[in-house]
């Protein structure tokens, strides 16, 4: 999240908040972290997915964090819902650790919905 905005980091977390508010999210956003608490922010989002049911992702710009989320998730076994506006033009390897890979958050809900009617999910965004 380096670099990015408190809206792009909150903003699209908060909406799908309000838009699921029948799931239990575990958001990064939550927490502080100084530079130096590197290996800790590490630790606690790799902790967050294996605490989560699944894993959504808004991939709107390129970035390591979430790209090693998504591993991290593939690793445990957690299923991810990517949503990258330009999913056609995604590249192979996120392709190949994305479970369901969408366009748009209203994709996003309904695969979640179905899917995992009662689940906890984390979400992950791009940095």
């Amino acid at each position: 999240m380096a670099g990015c905005t408190e809206q792009e980091m909150r903003g699209w977390r908060n909406a799908v908040k309000d838009d699921l508010p029948e799931y239990k999210f575990l958001d990064p956003c939550d927490r502080k972290y100084t530079p130096q608490q590197w290996y800790e922010l590490v630790e606690d989002d790799i902790q967050d997915i294996e605490d989560s049911d699944l894993v959504l992702c808004h991939m709107w710009k390129n970035g390591i964090g979430s790209s090693m989320e998504l591993v991290e998730s593939r690793y445990r076994r957690k299923p991810t819902v990517v949503v990258i506006p330009d999913y056609k033009n995604v590249s192979p390897w996120v392709r190949r650790y994305s479970s369901f890979l969408v366009q748009d958050f209203e994709t996003a809900y309904k695969i979640i919905k179905a899917e995992w009617p009662n689940a906890g999910v984390e979400g992950v965004h791009h940095p």
